[in-house]
């Protein structure tokens, strides 16, 4: 896997309301050559505030996004990044494993969902992976929807089933 040159880094926006976490991961990413940290934010409003202006200032390649925000939730925060910036590619990282919150993060264009349990290797190779094409996906969360998937286990009452589009994207990984 080839990494970005430091003078064509991956341009990211970080959505996330934990400020600890934030910070963790601002100082992950400015220690990490070919991945540039363009803005960071504790709401998806901040965010959308920023990205949604013409004037923006500058680029982004991916937005990595927690869904278990205040006020606006994950979902619907895709459904807006993807009106203003729909270009982007949208990674979830968050602490949520729950089969439903995977199933409609893909359904409104997350490309990858990756847990906050991940290490911040993980989550470089994951946003790498992205840029090249690839859907990572957390490891827990893939073996539980290949094993639904594969035994016709049918899904927890309140929880989404498998699209034939999901179905595909995870016969692909």
């Amino acid at each position: 896997m080839t990494t970005p040159t430091p003078k064509d880094p991956i341009r990211i926006v970080l959505i996330e309301d934990n400020p600890e976490y934030r910070r963790a991961i601002a100082l992950a990413m400015e220690r990490s050559e070919g991945l540039e940290l363009v803005g960071k934010y504790g709401s998806a409003e901040q965010a959308l505030g920023k990205l949604q202006k013409s004037d923006a200032g500058f680029t982004v390649d991916i937005v990595l996004l927690d869904l278990g925000l205040p006020k606006m939730q994950g979902g619907e925060a895709i459904q807006w990044i993807r009106k203003y910036i729909p270009d982007v590619h949208i990674l979830v990282l968050t602490q949520s494993d729950k089969e439903a919150d995977v199933v409609e993060a893909i359904r409104e264009g997350a490309v990858g969902y990756i847990l906050k349990s991940a290490s911040m290797e993980q989550i470089r190779q994951s946003i790498y992976t992205v840029m090249e094409g690839g859907a990572p996906i957390d490891s827990k969360i893939a073996i539980h929807l290949l094993d639904q998937i594969q035994h016709g286990v049918p899904a927890a009452k309140g929880e989404s089933e498998l699209t034939k589009r999901e179905l595909e994207v995870l016969q692909h990984m």
